[in-house]
């Protein structure tokens, strides 16, 4: 390791322009090793998040997406040249952090593929709002090595989104309960987001995770007006607050979508990939726009390019590839999409039954149907259909209609 860092500022120097990349290689941000508390590993992969997507927005190097990046961790018994290879990464970032008492610990090295020398490692001693000051040198550093004339965004890309220390671990751990996806976990995160944004106002980031964790909770598409007007001023106050993060442009994108203002939606989504080209859930999150605005062909182009940089996807990626091709009238491969899937929710297996009715395949739809029904007695797949999935075309909805029509028949 070097020497303590220290941490420059350079205010004058601007941002450089979206969409143009240079040709630094891929680089993947590993799981840090977390030594200390289990319940703290959420503080760990938030303040490592945040540093890959700080080196993503200044660009030049391909970042790949932290569910791909995080799959492996700095202390994996794979030697770090096979998990280069594994992930068609030029570089590798790795380290350590450790929580102790009021001060965080951390430890980086900056690996070419092979994993053998450092090109750049350095250990940090820091307390409270001090973290983002050692976050931004990482991202400097990172920069330097991997694209130097892009050293100029860092300071802009990298500023602090809160003053208040309490506020952004509140955030972080909230958005770790988020990923989990049970209800009871989304709560947590709610309360934890509420929080955050009493105990600082001006974080953009708390208001918009809470905007989402509140539309999680209603039910996303499903939700009633009150929740989506409500999740909307949330999502407005946020870019307020925080007008250049992409994340808060994304979750507004979400909560214009669930209004129907489908034209709103794609604008904010698109904003979000000009501040990060390199975040693969907004890409798919796009997609799944695009399919419901009646461009399927255009949405599976851009999950290609969200699976180029999220090999290791979450699985509703799965979800929404199945959408585009039955969008398209590719039974087969929508029905193939969705039995990816670990667990068939029931709008996912509402949609696989209108795939087989559609193939024809009558007696597995009608199977699908009656389990649904034995499963999920409250669930109305005609209610899925014309509430939750936001359609702007009529005949887009008219079509998943028929499949399901055509299985419920099958199944009466």
């Amino acid at each position: 390791m070097q020497g303590p860092a220290t941490f420059a500022s350079d205010h004058s120097r601007a941002i450089r322009p979206a969409g143009m990349r240079s040709h630094a290689g891929v680089l993947a941000v590993l799981r840090f090793t977390h030594d200390g508390d289990v319940g703290d590993e959420a503080l760990t992969d938030g303040l490592v998040e945040d540093v890959l997507n700080g080196v993503a927005r200044c660009g030049g190097a391909t970042v790949l997406s932290y569910s791909s990046s995080f799959a492996f961790g700095s202390d994996t018994g794979v030697g770090l040249g096979a998990v280069a290879e594994g992930l068609g990464a030029d570089r590798l970032l790795e380290g350590v952090v450790r929580l102790d008492g009021s001060r965080v610990l951390i430890f980086v090295n900056l690996l070419e593929g092979g994993g053998s020398e450092p090109v750049w490692g350095e250990r940090y001693a820091v307390e409270g709002a001090d973290l983002f000051r050692a976050q931004q040198d990482i991202v400097s550093e990172v920069v330097r090595v991997t694209a130097p004339g892009l050293a100029g965004c860092v300071d802009q890309v990298m500023r602090p989104p809160t003053e208040n220390f309490a506020a952004y671990m509140s955030v972080l751990r909230g958005t770790a309960l988020m990923r989990s996806g049970s209800p009871g976990d989304r709560e947590q995160a709610r309360t934890l987001f509420a929080t955050a944004a009493i105990r600082d106002p001006h974080f953009g980031l708390a208001y918009s995770s809470l905007a989402l964790s509140k539309l999680a909770l209603a039910g996303f598409g499903a939700a009633p007006a009150a929740v989506l007007t409500e999740a909307a001023e949330l999502a407005a106050h946020a870019l307020a607050m925080a007008p250049d993060e992409p994340r808060c442009y994304r979750v507004l994108g979400l909560v214009r979508l669930y209004l129907r203002d489908h034209a709103g939606s794609e604008e904010a989504v698109r904003r979000s990939h000009e501040l990060n080209p390199c975040d693969a859930e907004t890409m798919a999150q796009m997609a799944f726009l695009l399919t419901l605005r009646g461009r399927p062909a255009e949405a599976l182009q851009w999950l290609d390019d969200a699976v180029r940089l999220n090999p290791i996807h979450p699985d509703w990626y799965h979800y929404d590839r199945a959408l585009a091709f039955y969008a398209i009238g590719q039974y087969r491969a929508a029905a193939a999409s969705l039995s990816r899937l670990p667990v068939l929710e029931p709008g996912a297996r509402t949609r696989l039954a209108a795939c087989h009715a559609q193939l024809g395949e009558l007696d597995v739809a009608s199977r699908h149907m009656a389990l649904l029904r034995r499963l999920h007695p409250r669930f109305s797949p005609q209610h899925y259909v014309s509430r939750s999935l936001a359609f702007e075309q009529h005949a887009d909805a008219e079509h998943l209609s028929d499949g399901v029509m055509k299985a419920l028949q099958a199944a009466a």
